[in-house]
């Protein structure tokens, strides 16, 4: 064969084979291209959705309390001179809630921008020049801290001249939904305002200054024309992606680099922020480059029988795909995890907000209600209507408390010595008045006396949740069994065991584990709210007990409670310490605020029923002048009042009458007001809404 044919016949393979590796590097080429542009566009959206999500419920919240006609009054009293207590108690809320990290501060201003009231003071902050909040505008606002932290100011109006600022912390934001993103060994996602003030980046010096001429005042010499045309068309509110020229700006030599950015704008009322991920350029084309050098050796090799490596190689392509891919599955992980939240976001500032009316609507039908219900004989057939009207009213009360307690950071009451006797006792009383006719209650609770320490109104509503859970889950009748007794665990400490044991549907075991999440329920819309179990188990962790539970579909379930019990001396000398106070043993003079006029009367009614000598005053002014004149043993106050908070008109008689015993009414429990009582500002305190029975009970604890 000569030389000529013998480079014909390998010389055609080969150009053959260079043909087909040019045409896969082009076709490799723009695959990888499009996957990266997908992967950095997908970053950007899924970023900006969850910034989103986030904002636009720091924004329906604050619209929800804004139109709430107790905060508008009170905000509006501030005009007329009035106090910024009760105000400042709804701000110092929000700025509190767990649900709300990014809130740093929130604000009462006027269309001048006064500070009429808010939880900080005015000069902890300064206004980014030429970024001061419009209220009004539907424009952001860009502040600083004394630490140099951006803050982002969302006005919402109250009334036609007052509005809610809130200041968002921007750090807390971007950690909340980009700071974990990965784009390369030195991508990152940014953001910024539509004015093109940087609000995040990796570099500290860069956050706080304009994009081109913060750049321009401190690098002069640099090439800006490719970041003009970018940020040109990303302050016009448009989503797209970029090449372009730019440097990495760490350093006082900012290395010139060709980058790669997709971006999205997130609108803010009429305002926007930029989403920017950047990554470089020449990290997306090494596997470009790689891959088509890698497929030329693959080619030669493959000729030569050595094929598996090619496969190698692919398999490391598709490696590298599911990385990318696990990055945006957390991404949307976290937005999902973001949407959940919202539920309880919205929920905890509205409770903060409607639950006060709310309780103010129920105290007189709880209290009139049940005023009649104890004149009236035991056949009378009013009775039952009353019974009916009062069980009712007692639901609607369980549900609110559920509520609200989702709406603090954490749910901290008083405790005390309590007879679970006592108070499991009285309540299986209440549930039986609201069981369903065709489901049996069985009690048989007994615990000897024993004491626990807790909180007398949480016990109750731990058993009026899960006889309620029961009934529900009978709805063709059944047995609700509730004993209790009290033992010994492995350790030999006393407990008293409390349990619930029902024959309804049952539990899945799939559902099994998520019984005690929040809004967690398998009931149908309208039938269950989700709460009820969560709200046991934080009531028990608060008690240092444990709750346990034991379901199979068909079989009913059996809840389980455990408390740690004081020791039997401390119950023994409680008990003989405590005498009952028989009414009218003694003549007790009461104060009695309340801005709610229709609860300040049922209250009122109840007060003289139960054999005290009360006076009730509207306005906190006027009740702390009678007591400067004329002394009284009590002062029973709403915590929530326009003008002078119950706390403040407390600290004041606290100051002038040391003597005089006070009792707040309030809606939740919490640290605020266990600290209010350790500090002895107040004596006690008592959840609204209360039925007059309980109030008179009250009363007459704090006087034996």
């Amino acid at each position: 064969m000569s030389t000529g044919r013998t480079l014909l016949l390998f010389g055609i393979p080969v150009v053959l084979g260079l043909g087909l590796l040019g045409l896969s590097f082009f076709l490799v080429q723009g695959s990888i291209h499009d996957q990266q542009r997908q992967y950095m566009q997908s970053v950007a959206r899924a970023t900006a959705s969850s910034l989103d999500n986030f904002i636009d419920g720091y924004l329906s919240s604050a619209a929800m309390v804004a139109k709430l006609p107790h905060f508008r009054a009170m905000a509006g009293a501030l005009r007329g001179g009035g106090g910024a207590g009760p105000v400042l108690d709804y701000l110092r809320t929000m700025t509190g809630l767990e649900q709300f990290p990014a809130i740093a501060d929130a604000f009462i201003i006027d269309n001048d921008n006064s500070l009429l009231a808010g939880t900080a003071f005015p000069t902890d902050y300064v206004h980014v020049p030429g970024h001061k909040i419009r209220p009004g505008s539907g424009r952001l606002g860009i502040y600083k801290n004394r630490g140099g932290a951006l803050l982002l100011g969302l006005s919402t109006p109250v009334s036609a001249d007052l509005h809610l600022l809130l200041l968002l912390d921007v750090g807390v934001l971007y950690r909340s939904t980009a700071s974990f993103v990965m784009l390369g060994d030195k991508g990152y996602v940014m953001l910024k305002h539509s004015s093109g003030l940087i609000l995040t980046h990796p570099v500290r010096e860069q956050v706080g200054i304009d994009v081109l001429a913060g750049r321009r005042e401190r690098f002069p010499d640099l090439d800006y024309r490719d970041l003009e045309q970018l940020v040109a068309e990303q302050k016009s509110g448009k989503e797209g992606m970029y090449v372009y020229n730019s440097y990495w700006w760490s350093g006082d030599a900012p290395q010139r680099v060709r980058k790669m950015s997709a971006y999205m704008p997130v609108p803010v009322q009429d305002d926007f922020i930029i989403v920017s991920a950047v990554s470089s350029y020449a990290e997306l084309r090494e596997p470009v480059l790689f891959n088509s050098v890698f497929n030329i050796a693959a080619a030669i090799l493959i000729m030569l029988g050595a094929g598996g490596m090619l496969l190698s190689r692919r398999r490391e392509n598709q490696r590298q795909i599911e990385r990318e891919n696990a990055y945006l599955k957390e991404l949307n992980r976290r937005q999902e995890e973001t949407q959940h939240n919202q539920r309880l976001q919205m929920i905890g500032t509205l409770a903060g907000g409607i639950a006060h009316e709310f309780r103010n609507l129920l105290t007189p039908i709880m209290g009139y209600s049940g005023m009649m219900r104890e004149s009236l004989p035991a056949g009378s057939p009013l009775r039952e209507d009353l019974d009916e009207i009062y069980s009712s009213a007692v639901r609607a009360k369980e549900i609110i408390q559920q509520i609200t307690s989702l709406s603090r950071k954490k749910l901290e009451p008083a405790l005390e010595p309590v007879s679970l006797d006592d108070a499991v006792g009285g309540v299986l009383k209440v549930a039986a008045t609201f069981k369903p006719p065709e489901v049996t209650l069985r009690a048989d609770a007994h615990f000897g006396g024993r004491l626990i320490l807790g909180n007398k109104t949480q016990i109750n509503q731990i058993v009026l949740n899960l006889c309620n859970n029961a009934f529900q889950a009978m709805p063709r009748g059944g047995v609700l069994s509730v004993t209790g007794k009290c033992g010994k665990d492995r350790e030999g400490d006393e407990h008293a065991v409390l349990t619930f044991r029902d024959d309804g549907v049952g539990i899945a075991p799939e559902n099994l584990e998520r019984v005690f999440d929040p809004f967690f329920t398998t009931k149908r819309g309208g039938e269950g709210t989700g709460l009820g179990l969560s709200v046991v188990q934080n009531i028990v962790d608060l008690h240092g007990g444990t709750v346990s539970v034991e379901s199979r579909p068909g079989e009913g379930a059996t809840f389980v409670l455990s408390f740690p019990l004081l020791p039997a001396a401390v119950s023994q000398r409680i008990r003989l310490e405590r005498p009952a106070r028989q009414a009218g043993s003694e003549l007790i003079s009461v104060v009695l605020v309340e801005d709610d006029e229709a609860v300040m009367h049922v209250l009122h009614r109840g007060l003289a029923r139960g054999g005290f000598t009360t006076q009730a005053f509207a306005k906190p002014a006027l009740a702390l002048e009678e007591i400067r004149r004329n002394p009284c043993r009590l002062l029973i106050t709403d915590y929530d009042m326009p003008g002078m908070s119950g706390i403040e008109l407390a600290a004041e008689v606290r100051r002038i009458r040391p003597e005089v015993k006070i009792l707040l009414l309030t809606g939740l429990a919490d640290a605020e007001i266990a600290q209010f009582v350790e500090r002895g500002v107040i004596d006690s305190y008592q959840i609204k809404p209360v039925p007059v029975s309980e109030l008179v009970e009250r009363v007459n604890a704090m006087f034996v």
